[in-house]
């Protein structure tokens, strides 16, 4: 509840529906971003079998994670969304 001398904002319908529309949109970059991840993340584990596979010993985590321009925890990451893709 308002006091005297306080200024009470009420929102319109179109900010609400301007606020409504921008969640949207950030919703939908996120579950873009969160689908790409999952699709880096397979790849990831992909390249690792196939290192392990071919007996390819001299990418250590952070020769690899430089060649691919990307920090180790991040594709860690990746990976972990991939695997628990269900969840």
């Amino acid at each position: 509840m308002a006091t005297k001398n306080e200024l009470v904002v009420v929102p319109t319908v179109a900010s609400l529906s301007s606020d409504i529309r921008k969640l949207t949109t950030l919703l939908a970059a996120l579950s873009d971003s969160l689908r790409e991840a999952i699709i880096a993340g397979k790849a990831l584990i992909a390249l690792k079998a196939q290192l392990k596979k071919e007996n390819i010993r001299c990418y250590g985590k952070t020769t690899l994670a430089f060649e691919l321009g990307l920090a180790i925890r991040n594709a860690q990451n990746y990976m972990h969304l991939a695997k628990h893709e269900a969840t």
